[in-house]
């Protein structure tokens, strides 16, 4: 098994920022985050940023079959601290056209639930940490 992040040049990484918002469920309620820089895209961890504005009801709408597993290189001490950027990287092409926003599901645990042990085990001894990613339409 041989998985990495993609490589995606800067102007590609804000092209689909510019079209795919990442997006967080609060208190049942999905919100958009606010806008970040291309810095903050690369740097900053999905999980502890705070969101902006909730999303109008039936505005996005989860993308059923166009969910994928995302992978993310371990931030220091082993935590999960997934980047913007890794997800951008990995939606597959075929999504790309299509694709409004993200969610990553945040607890790296529930892994079992749609990853196969040999691929969580593997992930872990090469550095990276797993999500699954929801994408909306």
């Amino acid at each position: 098994m041989n998985v990495s992040i993609p490589e995606i040049t800067d102007e590609e990484l804000l092209k689909r920022y510019e079209n795919i918002k990442p997006v967080k469920i609060v208190d049942g309620r999905l919100y958009y985050f606010p806008k970040f820089s291309l810095e903050e895209l690369k740097n900053l961890p999905y999980l502890s940023q705070n969101v902006s504005t909730m999303v109008p009801v039936g505005a996005l709408n989860p993308w059923q079959n166009h969910n994928f597993t995302c992978f993310h290189k371990w931030d220091s001490g082993l935590f999960f601290r997934p980047k913007i950027c890794e997800v951008l990287s990995q939606i597959p092409e075929e999504s790309l056209e299509f694709a409004k926003a993200f969610e990553i599901v945040k607890v790296p645990q529930s892994v079992y639930r749609f990853c196969d042990q040999e691929l969580v085990n593997w992930a872990f001894e090469h550095g990276y940490h797993i999500s699954f990613v929801i994408l909306y339409k």
